[in-house]
Order: C-alpha cells, then sequence, then structure tokens
C-alpha cells in the first residue's frame, strides 16, 4: 500500500483541508514485527482497554481515527463493518479514536449495526498515546490528534498499512481489505530471483502464518537472516504458538536461537536420538556431549 507523503521512510505529510500536516516516524512496512507495548481504555463495546497483544493474535484489521464525528472517519468504519467480513471472515476489527469516548456516541445512534469495539487515545496514559502513535507511524507533529489510516496484521506482523494523503476523505477500504486478502498469494508469486534467501524465508513463514497451521515444521529458520530479522521471526513464531495453537517444529544446530517455551527437545547424532526431554536438561553438558554439539576441550577452564 502507498504511504503518505513520499516513501514511508522519508519525510512524511498529509494534507487537512489546506493546512499540511507533519507525521513523524515511518509507516510500517509489511514484514515488520510489532514490538510496541500500549495499553487504550475502551470507549464503545469493549470490556476491557485494547492491549498490544490484542494485536498479535490471528489475523487483524485496526482503523485510526482522528475525529469520529466526522463524515470521514464515520464512513471508514462502517465500510469497514460492511465489507471485512465478506472479505476477510474471521478477522478481529478494533477501532482507535483520538477524540472523547463520548463522541462514540456518533457512531451508535447513526450506526447501531456496527459490532466492532471502539477505543479512545484521549483517555490513555501520555506513554501509551506516545507508543501507538509511533508504532502505527500515525502521530502528527505538535498535536495530540492521530491520522486516519488502515492497518492488517496476523499474529503481530504487519501485512498492509496506509493513511490516505487527504485526510478528508476516508481511505479506499473495499480495495485495502482485497490487497490485504491477495497479499500472501503475491508474496508467493514475486519472482524468487528478485528475493534474497532471507526475503523468500520471511515471505514462506509469512504465508503460513496466514493460515494457521497446525503444524509449522522451521528447518534452520534463522539462518540468512541478520540479528534483527532473526528475532523478528523468532517472535512471530511464538506469538503463533502460543496464541493460535500451532506446533512450531524448529530444527536447528544453534539452541541459542530457539523461542520460548520449548515444550520438548529433541537431540539428534548421526540419525539417533541421543536426547528426548526438558530444554533446560538437553543443554546441559553431558547431554550436548553426547549429541555432538559440545566438546569436552572447548569448556575447559
Amino acid at each position: 500500500m502507498q504511504s503518505i507523503g513520499g516513501t514511508s521512510r522519508g519525510a512524511r505529510t498529509a494534507l487537512l483541508g489546506d493546512r499540511r500536516l507533519e507525521l513523524p516516524g515511518a509507516l510500517p512496512l509489511p514484514g515488520s514485527v510489532l514490538e510496541a507495548s500500549f495499553s487504550i481504555p475502551g470507549a464503545r463495546r469493549a470490556s476491557r482497554p485494547l492491549l498490544a497483544d490484542d494485536l498479535r493474535r490471528g489475523l487483524v484489521l485496526l482503523t485510526t481515527l482522528p475525529n469520529i464525528q466526522k463524515h470521514a472517519c464515520i464512513a471508514q468504519i462502517t465500510h469497514v463493518a460492511e465489507l471485512a467480513p465478506r472479505i476477510l471472515p474471521g478477522a478481529a476489527v478494533f477501532h482507535v479514536g483520538a477524540d472523547e469516548s463520548c463522541h462514540w456516541a456518533e457512531v451508535d445512534r447513526f450506526h447501531p449495526e456496527v459490532a466492532e469495539p471502539g477505543y479512545s487515545l484521549a483517555h490513555a496514559a501520555l506513554e501509551d498515546r506516545e507508543a501507538f502513535a509511533r508504532a502505527f507511524g500515525v502521530g502528527v507533529a505538535e498535536s495530540h490528534r492521530i491520522a486516519h489510516g488502515l492497518f492488517a496484521l496476523v499474529d503481530g506482523v504487519f501485512l498492509a498499512a496506509v493513511v490516505p494523503e487527504d485526510q478528508l476523505k476516508a481511505p479506499a477500504v473495499e480495495r485495502f481489505l482485497l490487497d490485504v486478502k491477495s497479499r500472501v498469494v503475491e508474496l508467493r508469486r514475486r519472482s524468487q530471483a528478485r528475493l534474497s534467501v532471507g526475503e523468500r524465508k520471511r515471505a514462506a513463514f509469512a504465508a503460513a502464518l496466514v493460515v494457521a497451521p497446525e503444524l509449522l515444521p522451521c528447518d534452520e529458520p534463522t539462518s540468512n537472516l541478520d540479528p534483527v530479522a532473526a528475532h523478528r521471526l523468532v517472535r512471530a513464531l511464538e506469538k503463533a504458538a502460543g496464541s493460535r495453537g500451532t506446533t512450531v517444529l524448529w530444527v536447528t544446530h544453534d539452541l541459542h536461537v530457539l523461542p520460548e517455551p520449548v515444550s520438548r527437545l529433541v537431540l539428534l547424532r548421526e540419525g539417533h536420538v541421543s536426547f528426548d526431554g526438558s530444554l533446560a536438561e538437553g543443554r546441559t553438558l553431558p547431554h550436548l556431549e553426547a549429541a555432538g554439539l559440545a566438546m569436552k576441550e572447548d569448556v575447559r577452564v
């Protein structure tokens, strides 16, 4: 999806009528991981605050809204409510507004059929507001408002993000949802020659996580990845195992990159099982030596 005011890593601006807004920070890129921590109080049909961890469970659509009483924001809410169940069935939807929680009465008054919960940044702690705005790249310089936009994540990994350059207009919701639906297909169809080994690996895992498999085999998943990308991949797989019930079968020569927690560790040597048990016990020197993963002369003091 296109970012506003140029590239997602460059200077970003948006138009609000004849006024140009400065948007510090970057729009999340597809494949980046939501690593922020925040708590946003509920404002409508929400029994508890919205936590960052809620956005790391399954397929999630999130909208950001500067003023819920304005037509563009109301249109964004209703279009998502109408189209998301048809285009992305099963996706969790959250709406986050910058204004007071009482403004959500406009939605209840004119669109009571909208079932998705709403949250208010106006009632959040300053550090939570700033953390949210940074994570999604919707903060406005020298203002408490946020830009309105659309975001899609799967298990905390961004699939797509868009913020319209004209902030008086709602984003093209249907186009965005169809883009999200086809994102994984597009990754699979990209020419393998145009992708590095690391990019192919990230694309493959993104495709696998979208369908929430019961078993996900990972053969040396962090090889050919830089340390930051490896860390993000481990985090994404941890979330998949913890929140979606996916069993991750991790094959590696490096026990230091295993995700947490590990329910079972099997060590092999020359095709034979040398250990089958807990991670803590398997990492002890006798078992590592038995598996050929540590040599006595390497650990002399």
